[in-house]
């Protein structure tokens, strides 16, 4: 095992599975993704027509799906060894994702309400409940851009609260069928709701499962107690195959219309209008003819082009890539910015309001200077989250190491989720 600089230490890791430094390197480009989709010069986001922030969530999104699913499969081992209950599994995974999650999302949100940031104290309790997705999706209420990226936070919680059931109530024998249904479940949705054009599809968990389920597909092939280890290498040299020229493709390319027939009628929603993926016009009036779905397909491209690079991308750093790019990732800068990724990604969206707010001439720029000043802000407001409040916080987990579950008697619903018939009769 790799010597680590105790800067580089995280308080937060489980002793289920090894550190894998390159994955703290993914981190960081993802949440650099996002910040350069947020942040780059304005005359670059009129030319430059590759969806970085939209890739960079799906990168969080396929390696959140990975790793949480390598831990509930850990989980699931010691249920059906009868180590662990699946209610003490559940207790300790739950405890763990809230002192993870809660505290910097929640210590955020209070700030922007005591100043009532873009007017948020009319919609916080959507916020509290981790439903930002649904606010945004059917524009209940106007919104201000400092809050427009929980969406995808309230993506990953709904996740996780229901994942954990599905994989410890799934039969082992079942898991694959499971995971690639849940995967399916994604372009089924996106292509449902454009058909009735509601724009929202991609802010949904369901339109998300793809690329959760990517990286929870990944965790199942990754893990030797599993039959479908003998197909790990495979499954990433595949997504490699396939991904890496499509997301080259998509990436470089300009945009490409492709139209169908606009049936809807008005509904009366008020409707998204994005550069890359939105549909054209701002009402149903306006949308009499045609629907530009500008550079995907029915549903998405981005999302499935996103989540099969992202498998290989994800395990190829799991095994580790060699050479200069294994040694970018791995290298302590990247790493440290990966180790706090989370709070850069909450935080991030502050750093312009607040320039306008105090500096108005000079954020109304929208140049390099902007750019670099915001990145190295949301960098040391990240830093002081993590060493102020995330990793204490986190050092409380190890009261709830999944090793100090407690040990249930083997039957009803522990039995089901070891994937062995309940014990006892009638």
């Amino acid at each position: 095992m790799e010597a680590r600089h105790h800067l580089l230490e995280n308080p937060a890791e489980t002793k289920l599975l090894p550190h894998m430094p390159q994955l703290d390197g993914i981190r960081a480009v993802a949440v650099l993704m996002v910040m350069w989709h947020h942040f780059q010069p304005k005359y670059l986001s009129t030319s430059v027509g590759a969806p970085w922030g939209a890739v960079g969530v799906g990168l969080f999104f396929t390696l959140s799906g990975f790793l949480i699913t390598r831990i509930l499969l850990r989980c699931k081992l010691k249920i059906a060894a009868g180590e662990a209950g699946m209610g003490g599994m559940l207790r300790q995974f739950y405890v763990r994702r809230c002192l993870r999650i809660f505290p910097l999302y929640y210590a955020t949100l209070l700030f922007l309400v005591l100043f009532n940031v873009t007017g948020i104290r009319e919609r916080v309790w959507w916020h509290v409940a981790y439903l930002s997705n649904y606010l945004f999706s059917y524009r209940i209420t106007k919104f201000g851009p400092v809050e427009r990226h929980f969406w995808s936070l309230a993506v990953e919680e709904q996740f996780y609260l229901i994942w954990p059931l599905v994989i410890f109530l799934t039969p082992r024998k079942l898991l694959l069928p499971v995971i690639l249904l849940t995967i399916a479940c994604a372009p089924y949705w996106s292509t449902a709701t454009y058909a009735k054009g509601q724009f929202g599809h991609e802010w949904m968990m369901p339109a998300c499962l793809g690329l959760l389920g990517s990286g929870a597909l990944l965790a199942l092939f990754s893990l030797p107690e599993f039959r479908f280890h003998k197909w790990w290498n495979t499954l990433i040299e595949t997504a490699g195959v396939i991904g890496v020229p499509l997301f080259f493709i998509y990436v470089t390319s300009k945009s490409v219309s492709v139209k169908i027939p606009a049936t809807q009628p008005a509904t009366g929603i008020t409707w998204h209008t994005t550069s890359f993926f939105g549909l054209i016009g701002d009402t149903p009036a306006q949308r009499t003819g045609w629907i530009d779905l500008g550079f995907d397909w029915i549903g998405g491209a981005h999302y499935p082009v996103t989540a099969v690079f992202a498998v290989f991308v994800i395990g190829m750093a799991a095994r580790g890539f060699r050479g200069p790019l294994g040694w970018l990732l791995r290298s302590p800068p990247l790493v440290y910015v990966g180790r706090i990724s989370y709070g850069v990604y909450v935080v991030h969206m502050l750093m312009p309001h607040a320039a306008v707010h105090f500096f108005p001439k000079w954020a109304a720029e929208k140049g390099w200077e902007q750019l670099f000043a915001y990145v190295a802000a949301s960098l040391l407001v990240a830093t002081v989250s993590w060493y102020a409040l995330e990793a204490p916080i986190n050092r409380l987990k190890k009261y709830f190491e999944y090793e100090k579950a407690d040990k249930p008697e083997p039957r009803g619903l522990e039995a089901v989720a070891s994937g062995s018939p309940p014990s006892g009769g009638g």
